[in-house]
């Protein structure tokens, strides 16, 4: 029974150069094999029934999740504090999106990646060390070492490479000290930075190229140039309000010769733009102070450029341009400082396909970098899905590493750095290769921890084994240390087994494609008959197995299908179509999850991407809604009570300006009522609950996208769980039974594990602090502007104190407050905009804190 839903300056001068033009007078407008393309739907989607993401609702709670981490380090009750354990294979690596050889030594290194921080490398590329955890934003899209003092690094947070999934950052950063500490410089409000270049010969003067938020049209993107090391900024080049820089890049012969690449990019629910009539090449002569777009004779509608200069001819610079089919148009080149470009490609006689350039896939879009020797400017190199080589300046190209499919060297290449003594280092969606001068194949580095799991496994069978889906990289299988080996190609999902038989193991890819292996993997077949190939159904199609039998399951497109009785799945549909319909196209209406309760056989629960949840009883095709009190978002899980009957748990991702959205909701009567037990948890999407048997549903841990939380009391007070675990999103969590473990499964640094023996304890000790249930605070309004109420309850006596706190844990000040007024009143206009914290306590030792938003 379908609801009602909503649904989703600058004057330009130009440069007196015969075929440049003034920029004000610009006008404004089969997927390839699997494996290899990101996910376009499964993350924005995550937001419905938003019509574009609520950006700055996000950027608020991962700064109130950020803030709160920090605060309450060391702060947190016994079982709460223990460490995480980072579990990552040493023979995969996740994205990599960039990568700095230190000048003076080779053997150090710096990788950016897509979702998982920053990591630095002292023995070239063996091992690795994280550099960047202390910070909630661990999208890394740029770096840059500046030339004059190698220990000061610069990196821009954000992914310039804008899949689905909004990875955005906070600005531009600074270490001093090789990685070990770091400042923050601003441009917070661009969101994501494509680029940095540092002055060779002023080391305060840094260029940065800021792609902008994808998500929606503003003017926070453009060429900033700083001339006092970072400490203030100046927009030097705007072009449009969704045109940013994809390219920066300086004339290594002189640095008052500066050239940018603009790229039409939006994309949110509604749209996804990858090419426009602002892309285009801008030139500056006098060190970015003033720019003249450059006339390139390509069409009016462009895709994403990637420049790169000439290291042995002045004047000379290379632009590649992605067409508006998103595949490639060509590499042009001007020997005159970009006066004329000539393309470098003849298709009539290339070698060289213009479609099979970037991989004959469409995306083009996906694929920012450019290479050119620096010894030998004839020296080409085209990064895509594969890498190719020129040797002759464009006219003949050979692959210059092996095809992906070979999986010797992964996809998706998005940069090639090169060492004074002649070795390449390739970046890639899985990780880092090198080539030595004089050898023929690339090397594998040492692998980096940034693989992005959707979803992890337990076998029964094999406790010490790990399992995980794995975007781009299939279904991996290992244990805590050493190699692990790929069980299935493509993006993997869920994994599940056969209690009864050790040898059956299912498999699930992309829209929900099943498979299942008789012999532990050595050989498949398909899993999915009884559900056709034109359902409508989700990236993460929900996949699981029935505590009621060993050969039944459960799965879904817009309908919920069960199989009963066989190894090998014969799927039947069991509801009729349990979404809104197909209103907004078949991302936004599908089943995202389903709970089969463990006790009552007859029982199951199911939830949809647009918001509705549902009960079924098992009589004939009876299904009844129940999302009456609960709120239209995307339902990331439903988990039946392993305790109660009667008793189910919901959990919803999503943002809202100006809405505390509630994430966990508890029903006690099968949903017919909910109670929200958000409680105290951060603004933050929850994206998976488990719910830990044998405790009356009261020890609780919720995945969010700031890491795992948990609760004792059934959510009436929420801490961060433990330490060593980075800022960053969680989608699946498992109870390893026989090791009594938390098993997470991140989205950027692979699986982490935590030993919950404290929660397994029959009477575990007592929190430190007095219970929270009985001490309140609380804020508003909140964000607040000028003034800010701060009211409480529960605190016996006459007098309390009263602290203030930065986000960084610096005491502002502490006063004295009456408890018996109840609230009190202050003034926070002087503050400057960021999250504080505020800690009551009274003379006996009871405390309360709470958090706001000066704006």
């Amino acid at each position: 029974m379908p609801k009602n839903i909503y649904i989703f300056g600058i004057i330009f001068l130009a440069w007196a150069l015969g075929s440049c033009s003034d920029p004000s007078a610009t006008s404004f407008p089969p997927r390839h094999a699997i494996g290899a393309k990101p996910s376009e739907d499964f993350f924005l989607q995550r937001s419905y029934p938003e019509l574009t993401f609520p950006v700055r609702a996000y950027m608020t709670a991962m700064q109130v999740s950020e803030a709160q981490s920090s605060f309450l380090r060391g702060n947190v009750p016994a079982g709460f504090d223990g460490k995480w354990e980072n579990i990552a294979p040493s023979n995969f690596s996740g994205r990599v999106n960039a990568v700095a050889i230190h000048p003076k030594n080779e053997a150090i290194l710096y990788a950016g990646l897509a979702s998982g921080g920053l990591f630095k490398s002292v023995d070239a590329g063996k091992t690795w060390v994280s550099v960047f955890d202390d910070h909630a934003w661990l999208a890394i899209g740029a770096i840059a070492i500046d030339p004059n003092n190698p220990e000061v690094v610069y990196v821009g947070t954000g992914d310039p490479n804008v899949t689905g999934y909004p990875f955005l950052g906070n600005g531009i950063y600074r270490s001093t000290d090789g990685g070990k500490t770091w400042q923050h410089l601003g441009l917070q409000e661009t969101r994501i930075i494509s680029a940095i270049v540092v002055h060779p010969e002023k080391p305060e003067v840094i260029w940065v190229g800021a792609q902008g938020l994808p998500l929606e049209r503003n003017p926070d993107r453009g060429v900033y140039k700083s001339e006092d090391g970072g400490k203030s900024w100046k927009k030097v080049l705007y072009v449009s309000n969704q045109a940013g820089v994809s390219d920066l890049v300086l004339d290594p012969f002189d640095p008052n010769y500066i050239y940018a690449a603009f790229w039409d990019r939006i994309r949110n629910n509604r749209e996804s733009v990858t090419s426009g009539p602002d892309g285009s090449v801008y030139a500056s002569w006098n060190g970015g102070n003033n720019w003249a777009r450059c006339t390139l004779p390509t069409g009016p509608n462009t895709g994403r450029i990637a420049l790169a200069t000439s290291g042995v001819t002045r004047g000379r610079v290379f632009a590649r341009i992605v067409a508006s089919d998103q595949e490639l148009d060509n590499i042009y080149r001007s020997d005159d400082y970009g006066r004329t470009w000539s393309p470098m490609i003849d298709w009539s006689v290339s070698n060289l396909t213009r479609t099979g350039a970037l991989g004959n896939a469409q995306f083009g879009w996906y694929f920012g970098s450019f290479a050119v020797h620096p010894d030998n400017d004839f020296e080409l190199y085209l990064l895509g899905i594969d890498l190719w080589r020129s040797g002759n300046g464009g006219r003949n190209w050979e692959l210059a590493a092996p095809s992906w499919r070979q999986y010797l060297v992964h996809a998706d290449k998005h940069a090639l750095a090169f060492a004074k003594s002649g070795k390449m280092i390739l970046a890639t969606d899985g990780g880092l290769y090198e080539k030595k001068p004089g050898e023929e194949s690339w090397s594998a580095l040492g692998a980096l921890p940034g693989l992005q799991y959707y979803r992890v496994g337990y076998n029964p069978h094999e406790p010490d084994m790990y399992y995980a889906g794995a975007q781009d990289l299939g279904t991996l299988q290992g244990g805590a240390t050493g190699p692990w080996k790929r069980l299935y190609d493509s993006d993997g999902f869920k994994t599940l087994f056969n209690a009864g038989d050790s040898q059956v193991v299912y498999v699930q890819i992309q829209y929900g494609r099943k498979f299942v292996s008789l012999n532990k993997g050595a050989t498949w077949r398909s899993a999915s008959n009884g559900v056709s190939i034109n359902e409508r159904t989700h990236w993460d199609t929900p996949f699981e197995s029935s505590p009621h039998g060993l050969n039944t399951m459960y799965t879904a497109s817009y309908r919920v299908f069960k199989s009963r009785g066989t190894v090998i799945p014969q799927w039947s549909p069991i509801s009729p179509d349990l979404t809104d319909g197909n209103i907004y196209g078949n991302a936004f209406h599908t089943v995202s999850a389903i709970s089969d309760a463990p006790k009552d056989s007859n029982l199951v629960y199911a939830g949809t991407t647009d918001g509705n949840v549902w009960r079924y009883t098992g009589s004939g095709s009876l299904w009844v809604p129940i999302q009456s009190g609960l709120p239209n978002r995307y339902v990331t899980s439903i988990h039946a009570s392993p305790e109660w009957a009667d008793h189910v748990f919901v959990t919803f991702s999503g943002y809202k300006d100006n809405e505390n959205l509630p994430h966990v909701f508890w029903s006690s009567n099968k949903g017919a009522n909910w109670t929200n037990i958000s409680g105290d948890l951060p603004p933050l999407a929850v994206n998976d609950l488990l719910v830990l048997p044998g405790h009356k549903d009261s020890i609780l841990f919720a995945a969010t996208d700031g890491g795992v939380y948990a609760t004792k009391n059934k959510g009436a007070q929420w801490f961060k769980l433990g330490s060593s675990m980075p800022h960053i999103a969680v989608y699946d969590l498992i109870w390893n039974q026989a090791q009594n473990k938390l098993v997470a499964g991140s989205y950027g640094r692979a699986i982490f594990t935590y030993s919950i023996d404290y929660f397994l304890q029959k009477s575990p000790v007592a929190v430190r602090t007095r219970e929270k249930s009985k001490l309140g605070m609380s804020v508003f309004p909140n964000p607040a502007n000028e003034k800010a109420q701060v009211a409480w309850n529960g605190f016996p006596g006459n007098l309390g104190f009263l602290s203030l706190f930065s986000a960084t844990g610096q005491l502002q000040w502490t006063k004295e407050v009456d408890l018996t007024a109840s609230n009190i009143e202050l003034d926070v206009s002087r503050l400057p905009s960021g999250t504080y914290f505020l800690v009551l306590r009274d003379r006996s030792g009871g405390r309360s804190t709470a958090s706001f938003i000066r704006r």
